[in-house]
């Protein structure tokens, strides 16, 4: 297909001129508001210090520092609370930027910081294909104002970058759903491939994307086994070039081993650990009106004949798919669901263009909750990240920012 054929489509599903030019000014907005984001940070010596000693390592050594920094980690029982080189693209995506900006902490901001701009465009052509030119403005919205993606696109960490490339999963998912086309078999493999690279928790979200796959096969009545290469490949992938990386075949076992070793240590134990229905409190009190949206968007598919409904179950079985893991795991922090967040978006987008079909009145309404929505989390945002500078957004942390605790 020719380029000019493919973009005046991708036009065609934005609608036109009107849409556009507001998804460019949110698309704008959010870029600034993560770019001025970063005045004032203080990196934590923390998970941020050892990912910035990693990058380092590999940026001053070259990769055949790499065994040495898995022997470190793995001879000292104090680091592995800590990240652990297993995250081998973080580590060397981080080497990387620091060879434009030095080892400093602030370069792996940077990469967060684009990986959020990223997210938002992302989340719009993902609204945009599903239900059309201003469900792509308002999802856009909605994640360009995401108190947990706005924090995290600030943080020398990988959260953000793990949500982009965990919802790029999802969407090739939904692309293997629809299609037997390879390209997107390749699409997902790549994205799981780059999201395990990043963290190794990541893997979680594989039941949601398994389920996905299964729906097709079951559709199409048969295996794909396209989709079973694209699934297992990039374990195959990540667990290869780590140990190669590593120099030692055991060395995935042996840091796994160590990584699990500290689920009951203090810090996990005491600020993530609880009932499976924590994430839902941390989710709801970032982002109480896209979080309620997307629980109206649940009621509104009671209605089957409304427009974009079908999409919409897919979204939501996806979202309850994606969730339900880091429900039932020991250490629940709101920071590794950041794909969750993205559609809950997606959702709270549908609900919003569905209210707002039904005559004037439904467009005041949908204005005055996109509106809302921007007000109420951009203030959350500013109280926990920016006033009372929280490093890790934990549910005590959150609460007490939030003046619901002493």
């Amino acid at each position: 297909m020719p380029a000019a054929t493919r973009v005046r489509r991708a036009v065609s599903t934005l609608g036109g001129a009107p849409a556009l030019l507001a998804l460019g000014l949110v698309v704008v907005a959010g870029a600034t508001i993560r770019i001025l984001a970063h005045a004032g940070v203080a990196y934590s010596p923390a998970d941020e210090g050892v990912y910035a000693a990693f990058s380092c390592g590999v940026e001053r050594g070259g990769l055949g520092v790499y065994p040495d920094l898995v022997r470190g980690y793995l001879a000292d029982p104090g680091a592995h609370v800590f990240p652990s080189p297993i995250r081998w693209g973080q580590v060397l995506l981080g080497a990387l930027a620091f060879e434009v900006r030095g080892c400093d902490p602030a370069a792996l901001a940077w990469v967060s910081t684009f990986a959020g701009i990223a997210m938002i465009l992302l989340a719009a052509a993902i609204a945009g294909r599903l239900w059309g030119r201003w469900a792509a403005v308002v999802a856009a919205i909605l994640v360009a104002a995401s108190p947990l993606q706005l924090h995290l696109g600030r943080r020398a960490l990988g959260d953000e970058l793990v949500g982009l490339a965990g919802l790029a999963a999802v969407a090739a998912a939904w692309w293997c759903l629809r299609s037997s086309d390879r390209r997107a078999r390749l699409a997902l493999a790549l994205a799981l491939t780059v999201m395990l690279a990043l963290k190794e928790v990541a893997v979680l979200l594989f039941p949601a994307i398994a389920l996905c796959l299964a729906v097709g096969w079951w559709r199409r009545r048969r295996v794909g086994w396209g989709d079973v290469v694209a699934l297992t490949a990039p374990l195959v992938v990540w667990a290869g070039v780590y140990s190669l990386l590593a120099r030692s075949f055991s060395a995935v076992p042996d840091t796994l081993r160590a990584v699990t070793s500290t689920i009951e240590a203090p810090y996990p134990r005491d600020y993530q650990s609880g009932p499976p229905h924590r994430l839902l409190i941390d989710l709801l009190a970032l982002a109480p009106v896209a979080t309620v949206l997307a629980i109206l968007a649940v009621g509104l598919l009671a209605d089957r004949a409304r427009r974009g409904a079908a999409e919409a179950r897919v979204v939501a079985a996806t979202t309850a798919a994606a969730l339900l893991p880091y429900l039932l795991v020991s250490s629940k922090s709101v920071r590794f669901v950041v794909v969750v967040d993205s559609l809950i978006c997606l959702l709270a987008a549908w609900a919003i263009v569905t209210l707002a079909r039904q005559g004037r009145g439904g467009r005041m309404l949908g204005a005055a909750l996109t509106a809302g929505a921007v007000l109420a989390q951009g203030a959350i945002f500013w109280a926990f990240s920016i006033r009372d500078e929280i490093y890790d957004p934990v549910t005590y942390e959150i609460l007490r920012s939030l003046g619901m605790i002493p």
